[in-house]
């Protein structure tokens, strides 16, 4: 990190769960509540927190997945998602965590947060199994970090879940999907049969299929505006 911020950890998640947002004004607590669909919060105060890293932070952290509003818990999420970068600290409380929102919070936001959180975390099948589950949610940002998370994984069902998305019916998630692939090399095609090509060619027919979409909006370009934002 260029420059350490100045701010005590209780004063960085103060401000990073700090819901007034730019977009609605100071009326957004009021008006909006905790269904204001923008990004509130202090991003750069998160940021911090994954540089700090440490036990006092984890320990915040844990205590806001208890919280009755789903930002808060979302917000965790995304905390304990890259905690301690670039060197990980207690990867096995953050994953143990984020996979435990994963499998017993139904807000969306949460479920999303923490998805593309176990995208950071190690890859391990318990996460996996509890990512597929959520392949078909109603909620498409949901998928989308389904779709993040799953990104690499060798798991046979981490395969299978990404083919199946690459027929999502959001472009941004059924181009995740595909770079997804794209990142295996060549799957099992005596296990998946005809639906499984390299990823660089499911990429090329994916975008190819859909001429007026930019290849520079797909899976790779895609890639850098998640990074940079998670």
């Amino acid at each position: 990190m260029a420059e350490q911020d100045p701010r005590s950890v209780a004063e960085l998640f103060a401000a990073a769960t700090n819901w007034i947002c730019e977009e609605c004004g100071t009326g957004c607590e009021e008006e909006c509540g905790e269904n204001c669909k923008h990004g509130c919060g202090d991003w750069t105060a998160v940021t911090a927190l994954h540089w700090l890293g440490s036990r006092e932070v984890l320990d915040e952290a844990l205590k806001l997945t208890i919280s009755d509003d789903p930002r808060v818990r979302a917000r965790a999420a995304d905390i304990l998602g890259q905690l301690g970068v670039p060197e990980r600290t207690f990867p096995e409380e953050c994953l143990r965590t984020t996979i435990d929102l994963l499998s017993s919070d139904t807000d969306p936001r949460v479920l999303g947060s923490a998805a593309i959180a176990l995208g950071h975390l190690p890859k391990e099948p318990r996460g996996t199994s509890a990512l597929v589950k959520l392949v078909a949610h109603d909620d498409p940002d949901v998928r989308f970090g389904v779709a993040f998370a799953l990104a690499g994984r060798a798991d046979p069902e981490a395969i299978e879940a990404l083919i199946r998305l690459t027929n999502d019916d959001e472009d941004q998630v059924r181009d995740w999907a595909t770079f997804g692939l794209g990142r295996h090399g060549e799957c099992d095609t005596r296990k998946y049969g005809r639906q499984c090509t390299s990823g660089s060619t499911m990429m090329m027919r994916t975008l190819t299929s859909r001429p007026s979409v930019d290849w520079r909006d797909a899976g790779i370009s895609e890639s850098s505006n998640v990074l940079s934002k998670y």
